[in-house]
């Protein structure tokens, strides 16, 4: 039998940039409140230091930094802001210039501002020298793994074995990801993780937005406005680990990490919240209100995978791409997709499980 080999596909996409990605994503947001009692434990082991020795902060995959403000303020409760240096590190085609703004905001508030540095790599590389950071920090990032392999056939159905290729993946991933972090955090020093995962419940995430993603796609290769070539190149290199995986893993660099706290929680996206108040006397739910409801969770979702239609529309037909040609196409399918998502999954719960870790480097 002749192995057919399939070549990896490099994630180099970026959430959407010109600050998009910051206004839509408020479910992040609620994650990260979740996790920031693990930052400030981690910013509280630190206060042992010598004083005035300048410590090193890092957050690996800071996109545009609307989540970032709210863990460095624990981090400065802890540590004086002059004894700290704080990397920001994302993807190089990421919008730092809103990064940049909304850190800088923050620095302005301070008489003895920490001293602010951005990094550009992928975080599944070493990006800072051996031994030099104290406090790293990761949140709603290692769900993005570094590549992917095609995972639609010929007819645009998903391969059967789809799932297995991501987990492993996601696997080589993340332990590759604690490998770099370990040579770079200093011994004593503390990583927290905080990604969405595969709820133990066995609940669905995201069957709408999914659902009304794909379903919006179909309707566009019908009308004769993306190809079948466009659709065979659309990957997304996401994967959220169930807790069994991530202890697979995390088994795995017992040697170089200690784990302080493992835990998981569910996170219910604000707008459903707003939904809910929103509701009538009996319990209805006006057409108005729910649109609304759908702008937010479709404006949510697209500010993070909108960017894999346009590498599909640059791989897929690159005679014919354009930045202004991929923005229309992108334009109307968001459009598709809410109209999809409001015919058919309309007021629906949008939550998502997540997985939250602090570990110390032994």
């Amino acid at each position: 039998m002749v192995e057919v080999t399939t070549s990896l596909i490099i994630n180099d996409v970026t959430m959407q940039g010109s600050g998009v990605y910051s206004a839509h994503s408020d479910l992040q947001h609620e994650a990260m409140l979740q996790a920031l009692p693990l930052i400030e434990k981690a910013a509280k082991a630190m206060e042992t230091h010598i004083a005035g020795q300048v410590l090193t902060v890092a957050e690996y995959g800071a996109a545009q930094g609307a989540n970032s403000i709210e863990p460095l303020e624990k981090i400065t409760k802890s540590i004086p802001p002059e004894n700290l240096q704080i990397l920001f590190n994302d993807k190089a085609n990421n919008d730092f210039n809103t990064l940049s703004s909304t850190i800088t905001e923050w620095r302005k508030r301070f008489t003895k501002p920490s001293f602010i540095g951005m990094i550009l790599g992928s975080f599944y590389d070493q990006i800072l020298p051996a031994s030099s950071v104290d406090l790293g920090f990761s949140l709603s990032s290692v769900q993005h793994l570094s590549t992917t392999q095609p995972m639609m056939d010929e007819n645009l159905q998903r391969i059967p074995n789809a799932d297995r290729l991501l987990q492993e993946q996601a696997h080589k991933d993340l332990l590759r990801f604690l490998c770099q972090r370990a040579i770079e955090t200093k011994p004593g020093g503390s990583l927290v993780l905080s990604f969405p995962s595969k709820s133990n419940s066995g609940q669905s995430d995201l069957v709408g937005p999914t659902t009304s993603i794909f379903g919006a796609l179909k309707i566009m290769f019908a009308e004769g406005k993306v190809s079948k070539k466009v659709l065979s190149s659309l990957n997304e290199p996401l994967y959220n680990r169930s807790m069994e995986d991530v202890q697979s893993t995390l088994s795995q660099v017992n040697e170089l990490w200690n784990m302080r706290e493992c835990f998981e929680s569910r996170v219910i996206h604000p707008a459903y919240l707003e939904l809910q108040k929103a509701k009538s006397d009996r319990g209805l739910i006006s057409d108005e209100a729910a649109w609304k409801y759908t702008h937010a969770i479709i404006d949510w979702v697209m500010a993070v995978v909108a960017g894999y239609l346009l590498k599909a529309l640059m791989d897929g037909d690159p005679e014919n791409y354009s930045e202004e040609k991929g923005s229309e196409i992108v334009a109307e399918w968001i459009k598709k997709i809410k109209e999809f998502y409001f015919d058919h999954f309309k007021g629906e719960e949008v939550s998502m499980s997540f997985i939250h870790v602090w570990l110390q480097r032994k």
